[in-house]
């Protein structure tokens, strides 16, 4: 058996070695080259490798860090465009209020000098209304069927009458007036006369109710 062992004295050895290394006895020698023990290393770092750690983790809290407050800030600017917008919007429906009262304001004015206008001979039709109505109520045998004007401004009067007569006392009661035409028309088995005149408004007597009285 002394014989025969030293044929297994390489292989007892390595056990014997690799035994010592699990008790921690001594460290044993290691053959393989330098490069293939760093390929074996979980992280292949060097000592100054590993010295960089902490500046990464620093420069991700930094990062993070600068992120965070960027938003903070991207939501004080979205929060301020927001209330922007908003008084924008308020401004704009302010705005067009404004537009729409200005519009009224000025079809307000346009009214009121188109009322001026019209109302410019009111006091003259007034006073041609009131000399007609005073002598048909007067003399009580005359009726008028229509009055117009024209495009000149006169004024056009249509009418019956029972007595001729009268509708040239009627004329002259008016300054301007003209007796166009005179035609005779049987009314309900009385003698009746249709007549036209037509007159000026400026011709209208102020006194006329105290004459044709």
């Amino acid at each position: 058996m002394k014989e025969k062992i030293s044929s297994f004295s390489v292989p007892l050895a390595v056990a014997q070695e690799y035994f010592d290394e699990l008790a921690e006895t001594y460290q044993g020698i290691n053959l393989l080259p330098r490069y293939v023990k760093e390929e074996q290393k979980a992280f292949q770092f060097a000592w100054h490798g590993f010295a960089m750690f902490p500046l990464l983790f620093l420069a991700a809290f930094l990062i993070t860090l600068k992120v965070l407050i960027n938003q903070k800030e991207i939501n004080k600017l979205d929060k301020q465009i927001s209330e922007q917008t908003i008084k924008l919007l308020q401004n704009q429906a302010i705005l067009n209020n404004i537009s729409e009262l200005q519009g009224k304001i000025n079809n307000f004015s346009q009214t009121q000098i188109i009322l001026d206008s019209a109302s410019a001979g009111t006091g003259v039709w007034s006073s041609t209304l009131e000399s007609i109505s005073h002598f048909i109520a007067i003399k009580k045998n005359i009726w008028l069927t229509k009055l117009t004007t024209n495009e000149n401004g006169d004024i056009a009067l249509e009418g019956y009458a029972l007595n001729k007569d009268i509708l040239t006392e009627f004329a002259f009661s008016i300054a301007t007036a003209e007796l166009k035409s005179v035609t005779y028309e049987a009314l309900r088995e009385k003698n009746a006369f249709k007549f036209d005149i037509i007159f000026s408004t400026t011709g209208v007597k102020t006194g006329s109710k105290s004459s044709n009285e």
